[in-house]
């Protein structure tokens, strides 16, 4: 075989989680050695096809990848990574990678072909060097566990296995074929009341469920609605999810006073005290607001740092529905402003009458069109169909389906000089609330710098700068003066007392 053209060096992160800087492969024979080492394909069938190939193409290996891509046996994903050199991750145990769906701050979602069962899966992977960070590998153990215990239901990305190989800890799940909430809107526009109903009865459906297992989403927002290709509402995402009454754990984990976890944009008032003690309704107000951008293209707060959107979903009122959209019923608005309740005790609740208030503005069972594909079931596609492997893979690339822009959900690291003051400023400004927060309105915060992405914000209180505080309060210095004043006049009377009557 003859050389090919030399393409330069690039700078690649490979599914295993490896930032990797390699050559190109300047050979057909080096494209070849690193498609065996990705054990994605076996050595007689790769000899064999190889053959098959145009002779004058041969010595191109960008060539002879394209003729693998035509054929069906890689994705243009899977080739990209082989002509970088890069072999490991592309198959996990029996899950041959496919492609990229979404990406978070430590964990990638990748459309994967489950080789055992034939049909296509979602495997959520944390490589290992995020898992060498304890706190986040606990979280993403929790992921594995809680994805579990949510068990089987309609309107639940079913988790089919979890565990790891080869030290990459993984999430195996049902694969949707469709669009999240958020990108439906962002393509088609704001919903109608019908659309909007049949959305949020489904989720509801499916948080009653949730709830039932005695679990709490703590993250329910637009990215994490998929509606699939038959029209179905799934709800995804656990990896922010909690037990009611769970054993006491680290609170940089599961959240706790003092550390808040969420998605600002859609959080609930109360998940912003003390996120481990929420319960089912801080699911319902995220449900109020995903359906609030459903039907205005928007979420609640819009604009202005995660500091300021946290105050203004504690004390504000939103922008009325009824003002945004005049075609709402009133009766519709009202729902939507008895989900949005900033006080739990006054919200709609529970989630299984949500859902029977929310049928009753459903037209019927079903309110969009299904998307036809050419198999019987999209999960049953198989490698050996390129065209439609090819346009998924296109799909996928430019939907993303489940992630989000970065401004919604990612947190923004602020420096911790720069937020003390904000952060005080919005839990003084709470004490109008109707219910109780915890009493921590004297404490200054800074935001963990370790938190570096995900849907979760970090805010953490160091003791040092507590005790810092009650030295600077004017009333404390008061006090430590007076208590040493009457010190001082209690001994001079002892002092003179004993000299006197001795």
């Amino acid at each position: 075989m003859g050389n090919g053209r030399i393409v330069s060096t690039v700078s690649s992160e490979s599914p295993s989680g490896n930032a990797t800087s390699v050559q190109t492969p300047q050979r057909t024979e080096d494209f070849l050695r690193t498609l065996l080492r990705s054990r994605l394909l076996e050595r007689e069938f790769v000899r064999n096809f190889f053959l098959k190939i145009d002779p004058s193409l041969r010595p191109f290996p960008n060539q002879v990848a394209e003729a693998f891509i035509r054929a069906g046996h890689l994705t243009r994903f899977q080739a990209g990574k082989l002509l970088q050199g890069i072999a490991r991750g592309l198959k996990l145990g029996h899950f041959a990678i496919l492609s990229p769906v979404a990406r978070g701050g430590t964990a990638t979602v990748y459309l994967a072909m489950d080789m055992e069962k034939g049909q296509l899966v979602a495997v959520k992977v944390l490589p290992p060097n995020q898992a060498k960070e304890p706190r986040r590998l606990a979280r993403f153990l929790r992921e594995m566990r809680l994805s579990r215990l949510a068990g089987k239901h309609t309107n639940i990305a079913h988790v089919h296995e979890s565990g790891h190989i080869d030290g990459i800890h993984y999430i195996a799940m049902e694969f949707v074929s469709g669009r999240s909430l958020h990108k439906l809107v962002q393509d088609e526009g704001p919903m109608s009341v019908e659309q909007a109903a049949f959305i949020g009865m489904e989720a509801a459906l499916a948080l009653h469920h949730v709830h039932l297992q005695g679990l709490v989403h703590r993250d329910v927002k637009p990215a994490n609605l998929v509606i699939s290709s038959k029209g179905q509402v799934r709800l995804i995402d656990f990896g922010l999810a909690m037990q009611e009454n769970e054993p006491e754990a680290d609170e940089s984990v599961v959240g706790g006073q003092g550390f808040i976890v969420g998605t600002m944009d859609y959080i609930a008032p109360e998940q912003t005290f003390d996120p481990s003690k929420v319960d089912a309704r801080a699911d319902i107000y995220g449900l109020g607001c995903s359906l609030y951008y459903a039907l205005t293209g928007k979420p609640p707060f819009q604009g202005g740092t995660s500091l300021e959107r946290m105050r203004r979903h504690r004390n504000d009122a939103p922008e009325p529905l009824s003002k945004l959209r005049p075609d709402i019923p009133q009766g519709f608005l009202g729902l939507i402003a008895a989900m949005m309740e900033k006080d739990p005790n006054q919200r709609i609740a529970p989630a299984g009458l949500l859902a029977a208030d929310l049928k009753l503005w459903t037209p019927g069972d079903h309110v969009f069109e299904m998307v036809k594909t050419e198999g019987d079931d999209v999960s049953r596609l198989r490698m050996y169909h390129p065209e439609e492997i090819s346009d998924l893979e296109k799909q996928l690339l430019a939907d993303d389906t489940g992630s989000e822009p970065k401004s919604e959900s990612h947190a923004e690291m602020h420096d911790p000089t720069e937020v003390e003051t904000a952060v005080r400023e919005c839990i003084e400004s709470s004490n109008s609330t109707s219910f109780s927060p915890p009493p921590s309105s004297s404490e200054e915060l800074f935001l963990d710098p370790g938190e570096d992405g995900g849907s979760s914000t970090v805010f953490h209180r160091p003791a040092s700068r507590a005790v810092k505080d009650r030295e600077q309060n004017p009333l404390v210095v008061l006090l430590i003066i007076f208590g040493f004043c009457l010190f001082g006049f209690v001994g001079v009377a002892w002092l003179g007392y004993r000299y006197f009557f001795r």
